[in-house]
């Protein structure tokens, strides 16, 4: 019996489109809450481009000194353009930082493999940054659709006033 009165009740949902009233002051807030996200969303983005950069310039790095023959002289990346000559002499390990200024020595291999894990998922969490984006900016741009449309009920409504206090 209760299943037959879930189905009835489904079946008049899919009939009736919901009506939901907000007021001005709801809509207000959640497009200043959206713009607020988007901005939060907007930094994280910029953010996560900045490190993807940066561990692809590492990623070249690290493959240039596995090219490299020890000894060799070479020009050796300090980031944001910056170079050094110097002369690798250890191609097998590298020293990859820790927390609070500790370095240990890791196989070239392993930084490599780290580095490329770690672009992974850096690329698959600016993908869904950018997805998040994306569902905010709709949200906003059906919010501002809404006040549009409130605006311009309330403008008619004033106008429709005018007009009746003008003939009486």
């Amino acid at each position: 019996m209760a299943k037959k009165e879930i189905e009835n009740t489904e079946k008049q949902a899919e009939k009736k489109p919901r009506e939901m009233k907000v007021t001005g002051q709801q809509l207000m807030d959640t497009y200043k809450n959206d713009q607020a996200k988007l901005e939060g969303l907007e930094r994280k983005g910029k953010a996560l481009q900045k490190v993807i950069s940066e561990m692809i310039s590492a990623l070249d790095s690290v493959k240039g000194i596995k090219n490299t023959t020890e000894g060799e002289n070479t020009l050796i990346s300090l980031g944001a353009g910056i170079y050094a000559e110097g002369k690798i002499t250890n191609t097998k390990t590298l020293k990859n930082s820790l927390a609070g200024n500790v370095l240990v020595n890791t196989d070239i291999e392993t930084v490599s493999k780290n580095l490329e894990e770690d672009l992974k998922k850096a690329g698959t969490e600016m993908s869904k940054t950018q997805t998040e984006m994306q569902k905010v900016q709709r949200n906003l741009q059906m919010v501002s659709q809404m006040l549009q449309k409130g605006q311009q009920m309330m403008q008619e409504n004033q106008n429709t006033k005018e007009q009746a206090s003008d003939v009486s």
